[in-house]
């Protein structure tokens, strides 16, 4: 890793940045400065004025090498000086937020709230996204990106998605848990080819996979951080289904190594927002979907919320609450290491990987858009992630009680399958 004197003296984000622009001098990255913490505003201001407006603000906090992601806020679109306090102003309060501080504790982080903040000419690049390289089938490239738009939320994110295999020098639809690509042969090849470039760079962590920030059309990158350690298994999981095994779930889409024999969790069932308005609007099925030790209680609180007579942006706000005061007690009524099980962890009003202390491994739906602060934080938690479609109407998913079940999870990192024990 970078020596943890630079890590400190400019933050995780930009000393990774600092560190591939000086080993990369021609890879385009947006021109910027590092106002350290202990830096007035004032330092910063002859090359903040000698910037290309608008310029984006973000943070650079020392926690930030490895962790963190989306955890501390940026601002973008900042036009002057006064802009410039407020948002400098901003991003340093986040180091002290609720959110920062729950995401260290459950982390085992003593966390400092020196921040690093780093100003940036805003990208003119049509497109921005992510590309990651898979940890344990390094033949594979996931890409992402989606159309730049100030006016655009997370939630209408038009999200263009490939994987680009290197040794075959081709785009591939590797599982039903993926949506099938719509970024080019050419472009992928492109950005694969960037990645490449930036995985070359000796010490920002040796032997792991990055995930790399970019804007596209034209190419620049924004950053990288670790993510998972590469390592590879030959070992069949599919010989390990047995022929009578009517509810086992067998995923084309794994991240993580279990070993041949797997590893056997209990289970933490839940939905993802979008599954669960759609059982609230067939309430006579919610007591199918819901049965069990913990997950009756979260039937009835669906069942009640559906019959509230309150604006549906309240409503929403309600479920998002009933979904993390049901995953934060079950976990507490674990008391250990567990599976969560759940339709969907993207587009929710709550941070999903915050209501999971103690998951260590982690089964869902699609996956296309994982390449997204949230899911990488989920997927980061997870030690082993597997995934399958349409996971709500799956046997596996309807007969699976919170708790009093559990699974065993066998793994290779490419492919895996979860059994009921």
């Amino acid at each position: 890793m970078l020596p943890s004197a630079q890590i400190q003296q400019y933050g995780g984000k930009a000393a990774i940045l600092n560190h591939i622009r000086d080993a990369l001098p021609d890879m385009p990255i947006p021109r910027y400065v590092v106002k350290g913490a202990a830096d007035s505003l004032g330092s910063v201001l002859a090359d903040f004025n000698a910037m290309r407006k608008p310029v984006i603000v973000r943070s650079s906090s020392p926690h930030e090498y490895r962790g963190f992601e989306g955890i501390f806020d940026s601002v973008p679109y900042v036009q002057n000086e006064h802009g410039l306090s407020r948002a400098v102003k901003e991003v340093e309060e986040s180091a002290r937020g609720e959110k920062a501080k729950e995401y260290a504790r459950q982390h085992g982080i003593e966390l400092s709230d020196r921040m690093h903040v780093i100003i940036q000419e805003q990208s003119d690049s049509k497109y921005t996204g992510a590309m990651m390289r898979h940890p344990n089938n390094p033949d594979w490239i996931f890409i992402s990106y989606f159309t730049v738009s100030r006016s655009s939320t997370l939630g209408l994110r038009d999200h263009s998605f490939a994987v680009y295999d290197e040794r075959k020098h081709s785009v591939i639809s590797p599982s039903l848990a993926m949506v099938g690509s719509n970024i080019s042969v050419d472009h992928s090849g492109f950005l694969a080819e960037q990645c490449k470039k930036i995985e070359s760079v000796e010490g920002i962590a040796e032997g792991h996979s990055l995930y790399i920030e970019f804007g596209f059309e034209p190419f620049g990158l924004y950053q990288a951080r670790p993510f998972k350690k590469i390592q590879t298994a030959e070992f069949d999981v599919r010989g390990k289904i047995p022929r009578d095994c009517e509810n086992c779930l067998f995923s084309e889409l794994a991240f993580g190594i279990t070993g041949p024999e797997g590893v056997v969790l209990p289970v933490l069932k839940s939905v993802g927002t979008q599954e669960a308005e759609l059982l609230m609007k067939r309430l006579e099925s919610i007591p199918g979907y819901f049965q069990g030790y913990s997950d009756e209680k979260l039937g009835r609180d669906l069942a009640g919320l559906a019959y509230l007579p309150i604006p549906e942006e309240r409503k929403m706000g309600h479920l998002a609450e009933i979904l993390r005061q049901h995953n934060l007690h079950a976990d507490e009524r674990i008391g250990g290491p567990y599976c969560f099980v759940t339709t969907s962890a993207r587009k929710e009003r709550y941070d999903v990987d915050l209501s999971v202390p103690g998951m260590k491994a982690l089964t869902l739906s699609r996956v296309s858009h994982f390449l997204v602060h949230d899911l990488m934080r989920l997927f980061s938690k997870a030690d082993v992630i597997t995934t399958h479609v349409p996971l709500l109407e799956d046997n596996f998913f309807k007969s699976l009680r919170s708790i009093e079940d559990k699974v065993r999870i066998i793994s290779n990192g490419k492919e895996a399958v979860v059994l009921p024990e």
